[in-house]
């Protein structure tokens, strides 16, 4: 999904099947990557030199009942990257960010059905890092990819060996005290076959601004001979493949 003006990356692909096949890296459902303007920052006094600060937050979903339980171990640290926001996507720094927070969702429901039996776990952690940049022209992508989805996705092809990136894009100079918006909610991870399925995802934006919301591609990053890479991919990103009949703006079965 995105906003107008407000380039916030959310992508949660559906857990629509269980597969019994593993592969070394499977593990993750989705995420979504945020910043917030947190004030200036005196970076020098001589010569004086003021930079805006932003807190990065990165939220990952990881599959607790079917992905791999070394892969779940390993997304802690993240690694964040920090490039330029356009060509050639400059390089400006990369970290390693521990977890402040890592939950078990509690099992949210979609349709007429009720609680479907259904065996799932979803764990959420969220990772949090404050950078002070300099103004920039062009403003900043900042990055995060992982391998790999979880085996249980069914409409890409090969979740098991295919990785994501999470990013979002903090703006010029010119716009230093922009936020992003940020969902209220997550969708649900039960859904009744066949019924109609409505997906609440109003969001919130600090800055007032209007917002349209669309569909767009999952993004690729990472594989499986770079699990976690340090410094993350930069831009641009590829995209996955979705299986026959399905698409960006078409993604459930």
């Amino acid at each position: 999904m995105y906003f107008a003006r407000k380039v916030t990356c959310y992508v949660l692909l559906f857990l629509l099947c269980i597969n019994a096949h593993h592969l070394f890296a499977s593990h993750l459902i989705g995420g979504e990557m945020t910043y917030k303007y947190k004030g200036d920052s005196i970076v020098s006094l001589s010569p004086l030199k003021i930079w805006p600060k932003y807190e990065i937050t990165l939220i990952i979903y990881e599959d607790c009942q079917n992905g791999q339980p070394e892969a779940i171990s390993q997304d802690n640290p993240a690694y964040f990257g920090v490039y330029e926001a356009a060509i050639p996507y400059k390089f400006y720094r990369a970290d390693s960010v521990s977890y402040t927070s890592s939950a078990v969702l509690p099992a949210t429901i979609a349709g007429p059905c009720g609680n479907l039996g259904i065996n799932t776990c979803i764990m959420k952690k969220t990772f949090i890092k404050t950078y002070a940049l300099p103004p920039s022209t062009s403003g900043y992508v900042v990055t995060y990819s992982r391998c790999c989805h979880t085996n249980g996705l069914s409409n890409i092809t090969l979740p098991g060996g295919t990785g994501a990136t999470y990013f979002c894009n903090i703006p010029s100079s010119g716009m230093p005290n922009n936020n992003s918006a940020v969902f209220k909610y997550y969708p649900p991870v039960e859904a009744s076959l066949k019924s109609a399925l409505y997906i609440n995802i109003s969001a919130t934006d600090a800055d007032g601004d209007s917002l349209s919301y669309g569909l767009c591609s999952a993004v690729l990053g990472a594989d499986e001979t770079d699990i976690k890479p340090f410094p993350p991919d930069s831009p641009p990103f590829d995209t996955v493949t979705y299986v026959a009949s399905l698409s960006a703006t078409n993604p459930i079965h």
